[in-house]
């Protein structure tokens, strides 16, 4: 795995928690996560959302246990999270 990649999912999957906001540790990586499967590890342009994923307090955690497994089986399966794939960028503008 490459700096660039690492660093890309260590700031979706940091440790770090603040107390400042109503906003947890779950919330805010499951937003992360889910960005990711949206744009950078999506399988295919049809699947890049561009809608933004709303921030609220889990009931539960499957949701987020759920996205984190897709994210490694993602990353077993060779998807980068740093890389812009050509039909993700077109189909998003950048």
């Amino acid at each position: 795995m490459s700096d660039v990649d690492y660093n890309v999912l260590m700031a979706a999957l940091s440790p770090c928690v603040t107390m400042e906001t109503e906003q947890g540790w779950e919330e805010s990586t499951d937003a992360a996560v889910t960005h990711l499967l949206r744009t950078t590890l999506s399988k295919s342009a049809r699947e890049v959302g561009v809608g933004v994923a709303s921030v609220e307090m889990p009931t539960e955690s499957s949701k987020l246990k759920k996205h984190i497994a897709l994210l490694c089986d993602r990353l077993l399966k060779g998807f980068h999270p740093a890389v812009c794939r050509v039909e993700v960028c077109l189909k998003n503008g950048f």
